[in-house]
C-alpha cells in the first residue's frame, strides 16, 4: 500500500518535471500548464500525507503487536520461527 503510493508520487513528479520543461512564453497554454502543475502538486502532497498516515499507522501497529507479544507469559508461543 505504502509503496504503490510512493510509485504513484513518483510518477506525479515525472509528470510535474515534464510539465515545467514544457511552459511556452503563450499566455494560454503558459496558464493552462499553470493549472496543471497545481494540480499535480496539489496530488503530491495529498499522497504524501496519505503516505506518512498510513507510516503512522502501521508503526503503532507495530507497537501494538510488539506489546501483545511482550505480555505473553509462555515464552514457546512469544518466539517466531
Amino acid at each position: 500500500m505504502v509503496n504503490a503510493k510512493m510509485r504513484q508520487v513518483q510518477t506525479l513528479r515525472s509528470h510535474a518535471e515534464m510539465a515545467t520543461s514544457s511552459l511556452s512564453g503563450s499566455p494560454l497554454k503558459g496558464s493552462r500548464n499553470n493549472h496543471r502543475m497545481e494540480d499535480i502538486l496539489a496530488k503530491i502532497l495529498d499522497m504524501e500525507s496519505e503516505i506518512n498516515a498510513d507510516i503512522d499507522r502501521l508503526v503503532k501497529l507495530k507497537q501494538d503487536i510488539i506489546t501483545a507479544i511482550r505480555v505473553v507469559e509462555n515464552e514457546d508461543y512469544t518466539i517466531f520461527p
